[in-house]
């Protein structure tokens, strides 16, 4: 089965004189995570989404940060090891940072930059992508997808 197709906010308007689409037409940053959840499970991959994002209401946010929620862990970690890279280095799995097509919706914030630091310091192999397509992209080229 492949993927399953990317919702848009509004409908595209055709328009033969414009070449660039509009900023409102870029798949929002749910639906670049649905669409990379749906490869992942088309492959069987272990993983799981960190649903650590967008408001909460105060008291609910409390509660959470008492079970241990953390501002800035990345949205998908893999749990299925990557082959060995060129160098030949051993990761204990992945973490990916996803964001919008548009680099200019979506930047990396201090929280963020953090986790993925840290977890790079212990073993994993961490990278944020622009859209669903350049991590999957990504993630073939790591043998994910040809298991």
């Amino acid at each position: 089965m492949p993927p399953v197709p990317k919702p848009v906010k509004k409908k595209r308007i055709a328009n033969p004189t414009k070449t660039r689409i509009p900023k409102e037409f870029c798949p929002l940053e749910e639906t670049e995570q649905i669409t990379l959840a749906s490869w992942l499970d088309w492959n069987h991959v272990l993983y799981c989404h960190v649903p650590n994002g967008g408001y909460r209401h105060p008291v609910t946010a409390n509660r959470f940060k008492a079970q241990g929620v953390k501002a800035g862990v990345p949205d998908i970690l893999i749990f299925d090891r990557p082959y060995p890279v060129e160098d030949g280095t051993h990761y204990v799995g992945i973490a990916i940072e996803l964001k919008r097509k548009d680099k200019s919706l979506g930047r990396l914030s201090a929280n963020q930059a953090h986790w993925i630091s840290a977890l790079r310091e212990r073993g994993w192999l961490c990278n944020a992508f622009y859209g669903a397509d350049a991590a999957i992209e990504y993630l073939k080229s790591l043998g994910y997808g040809v298991r």
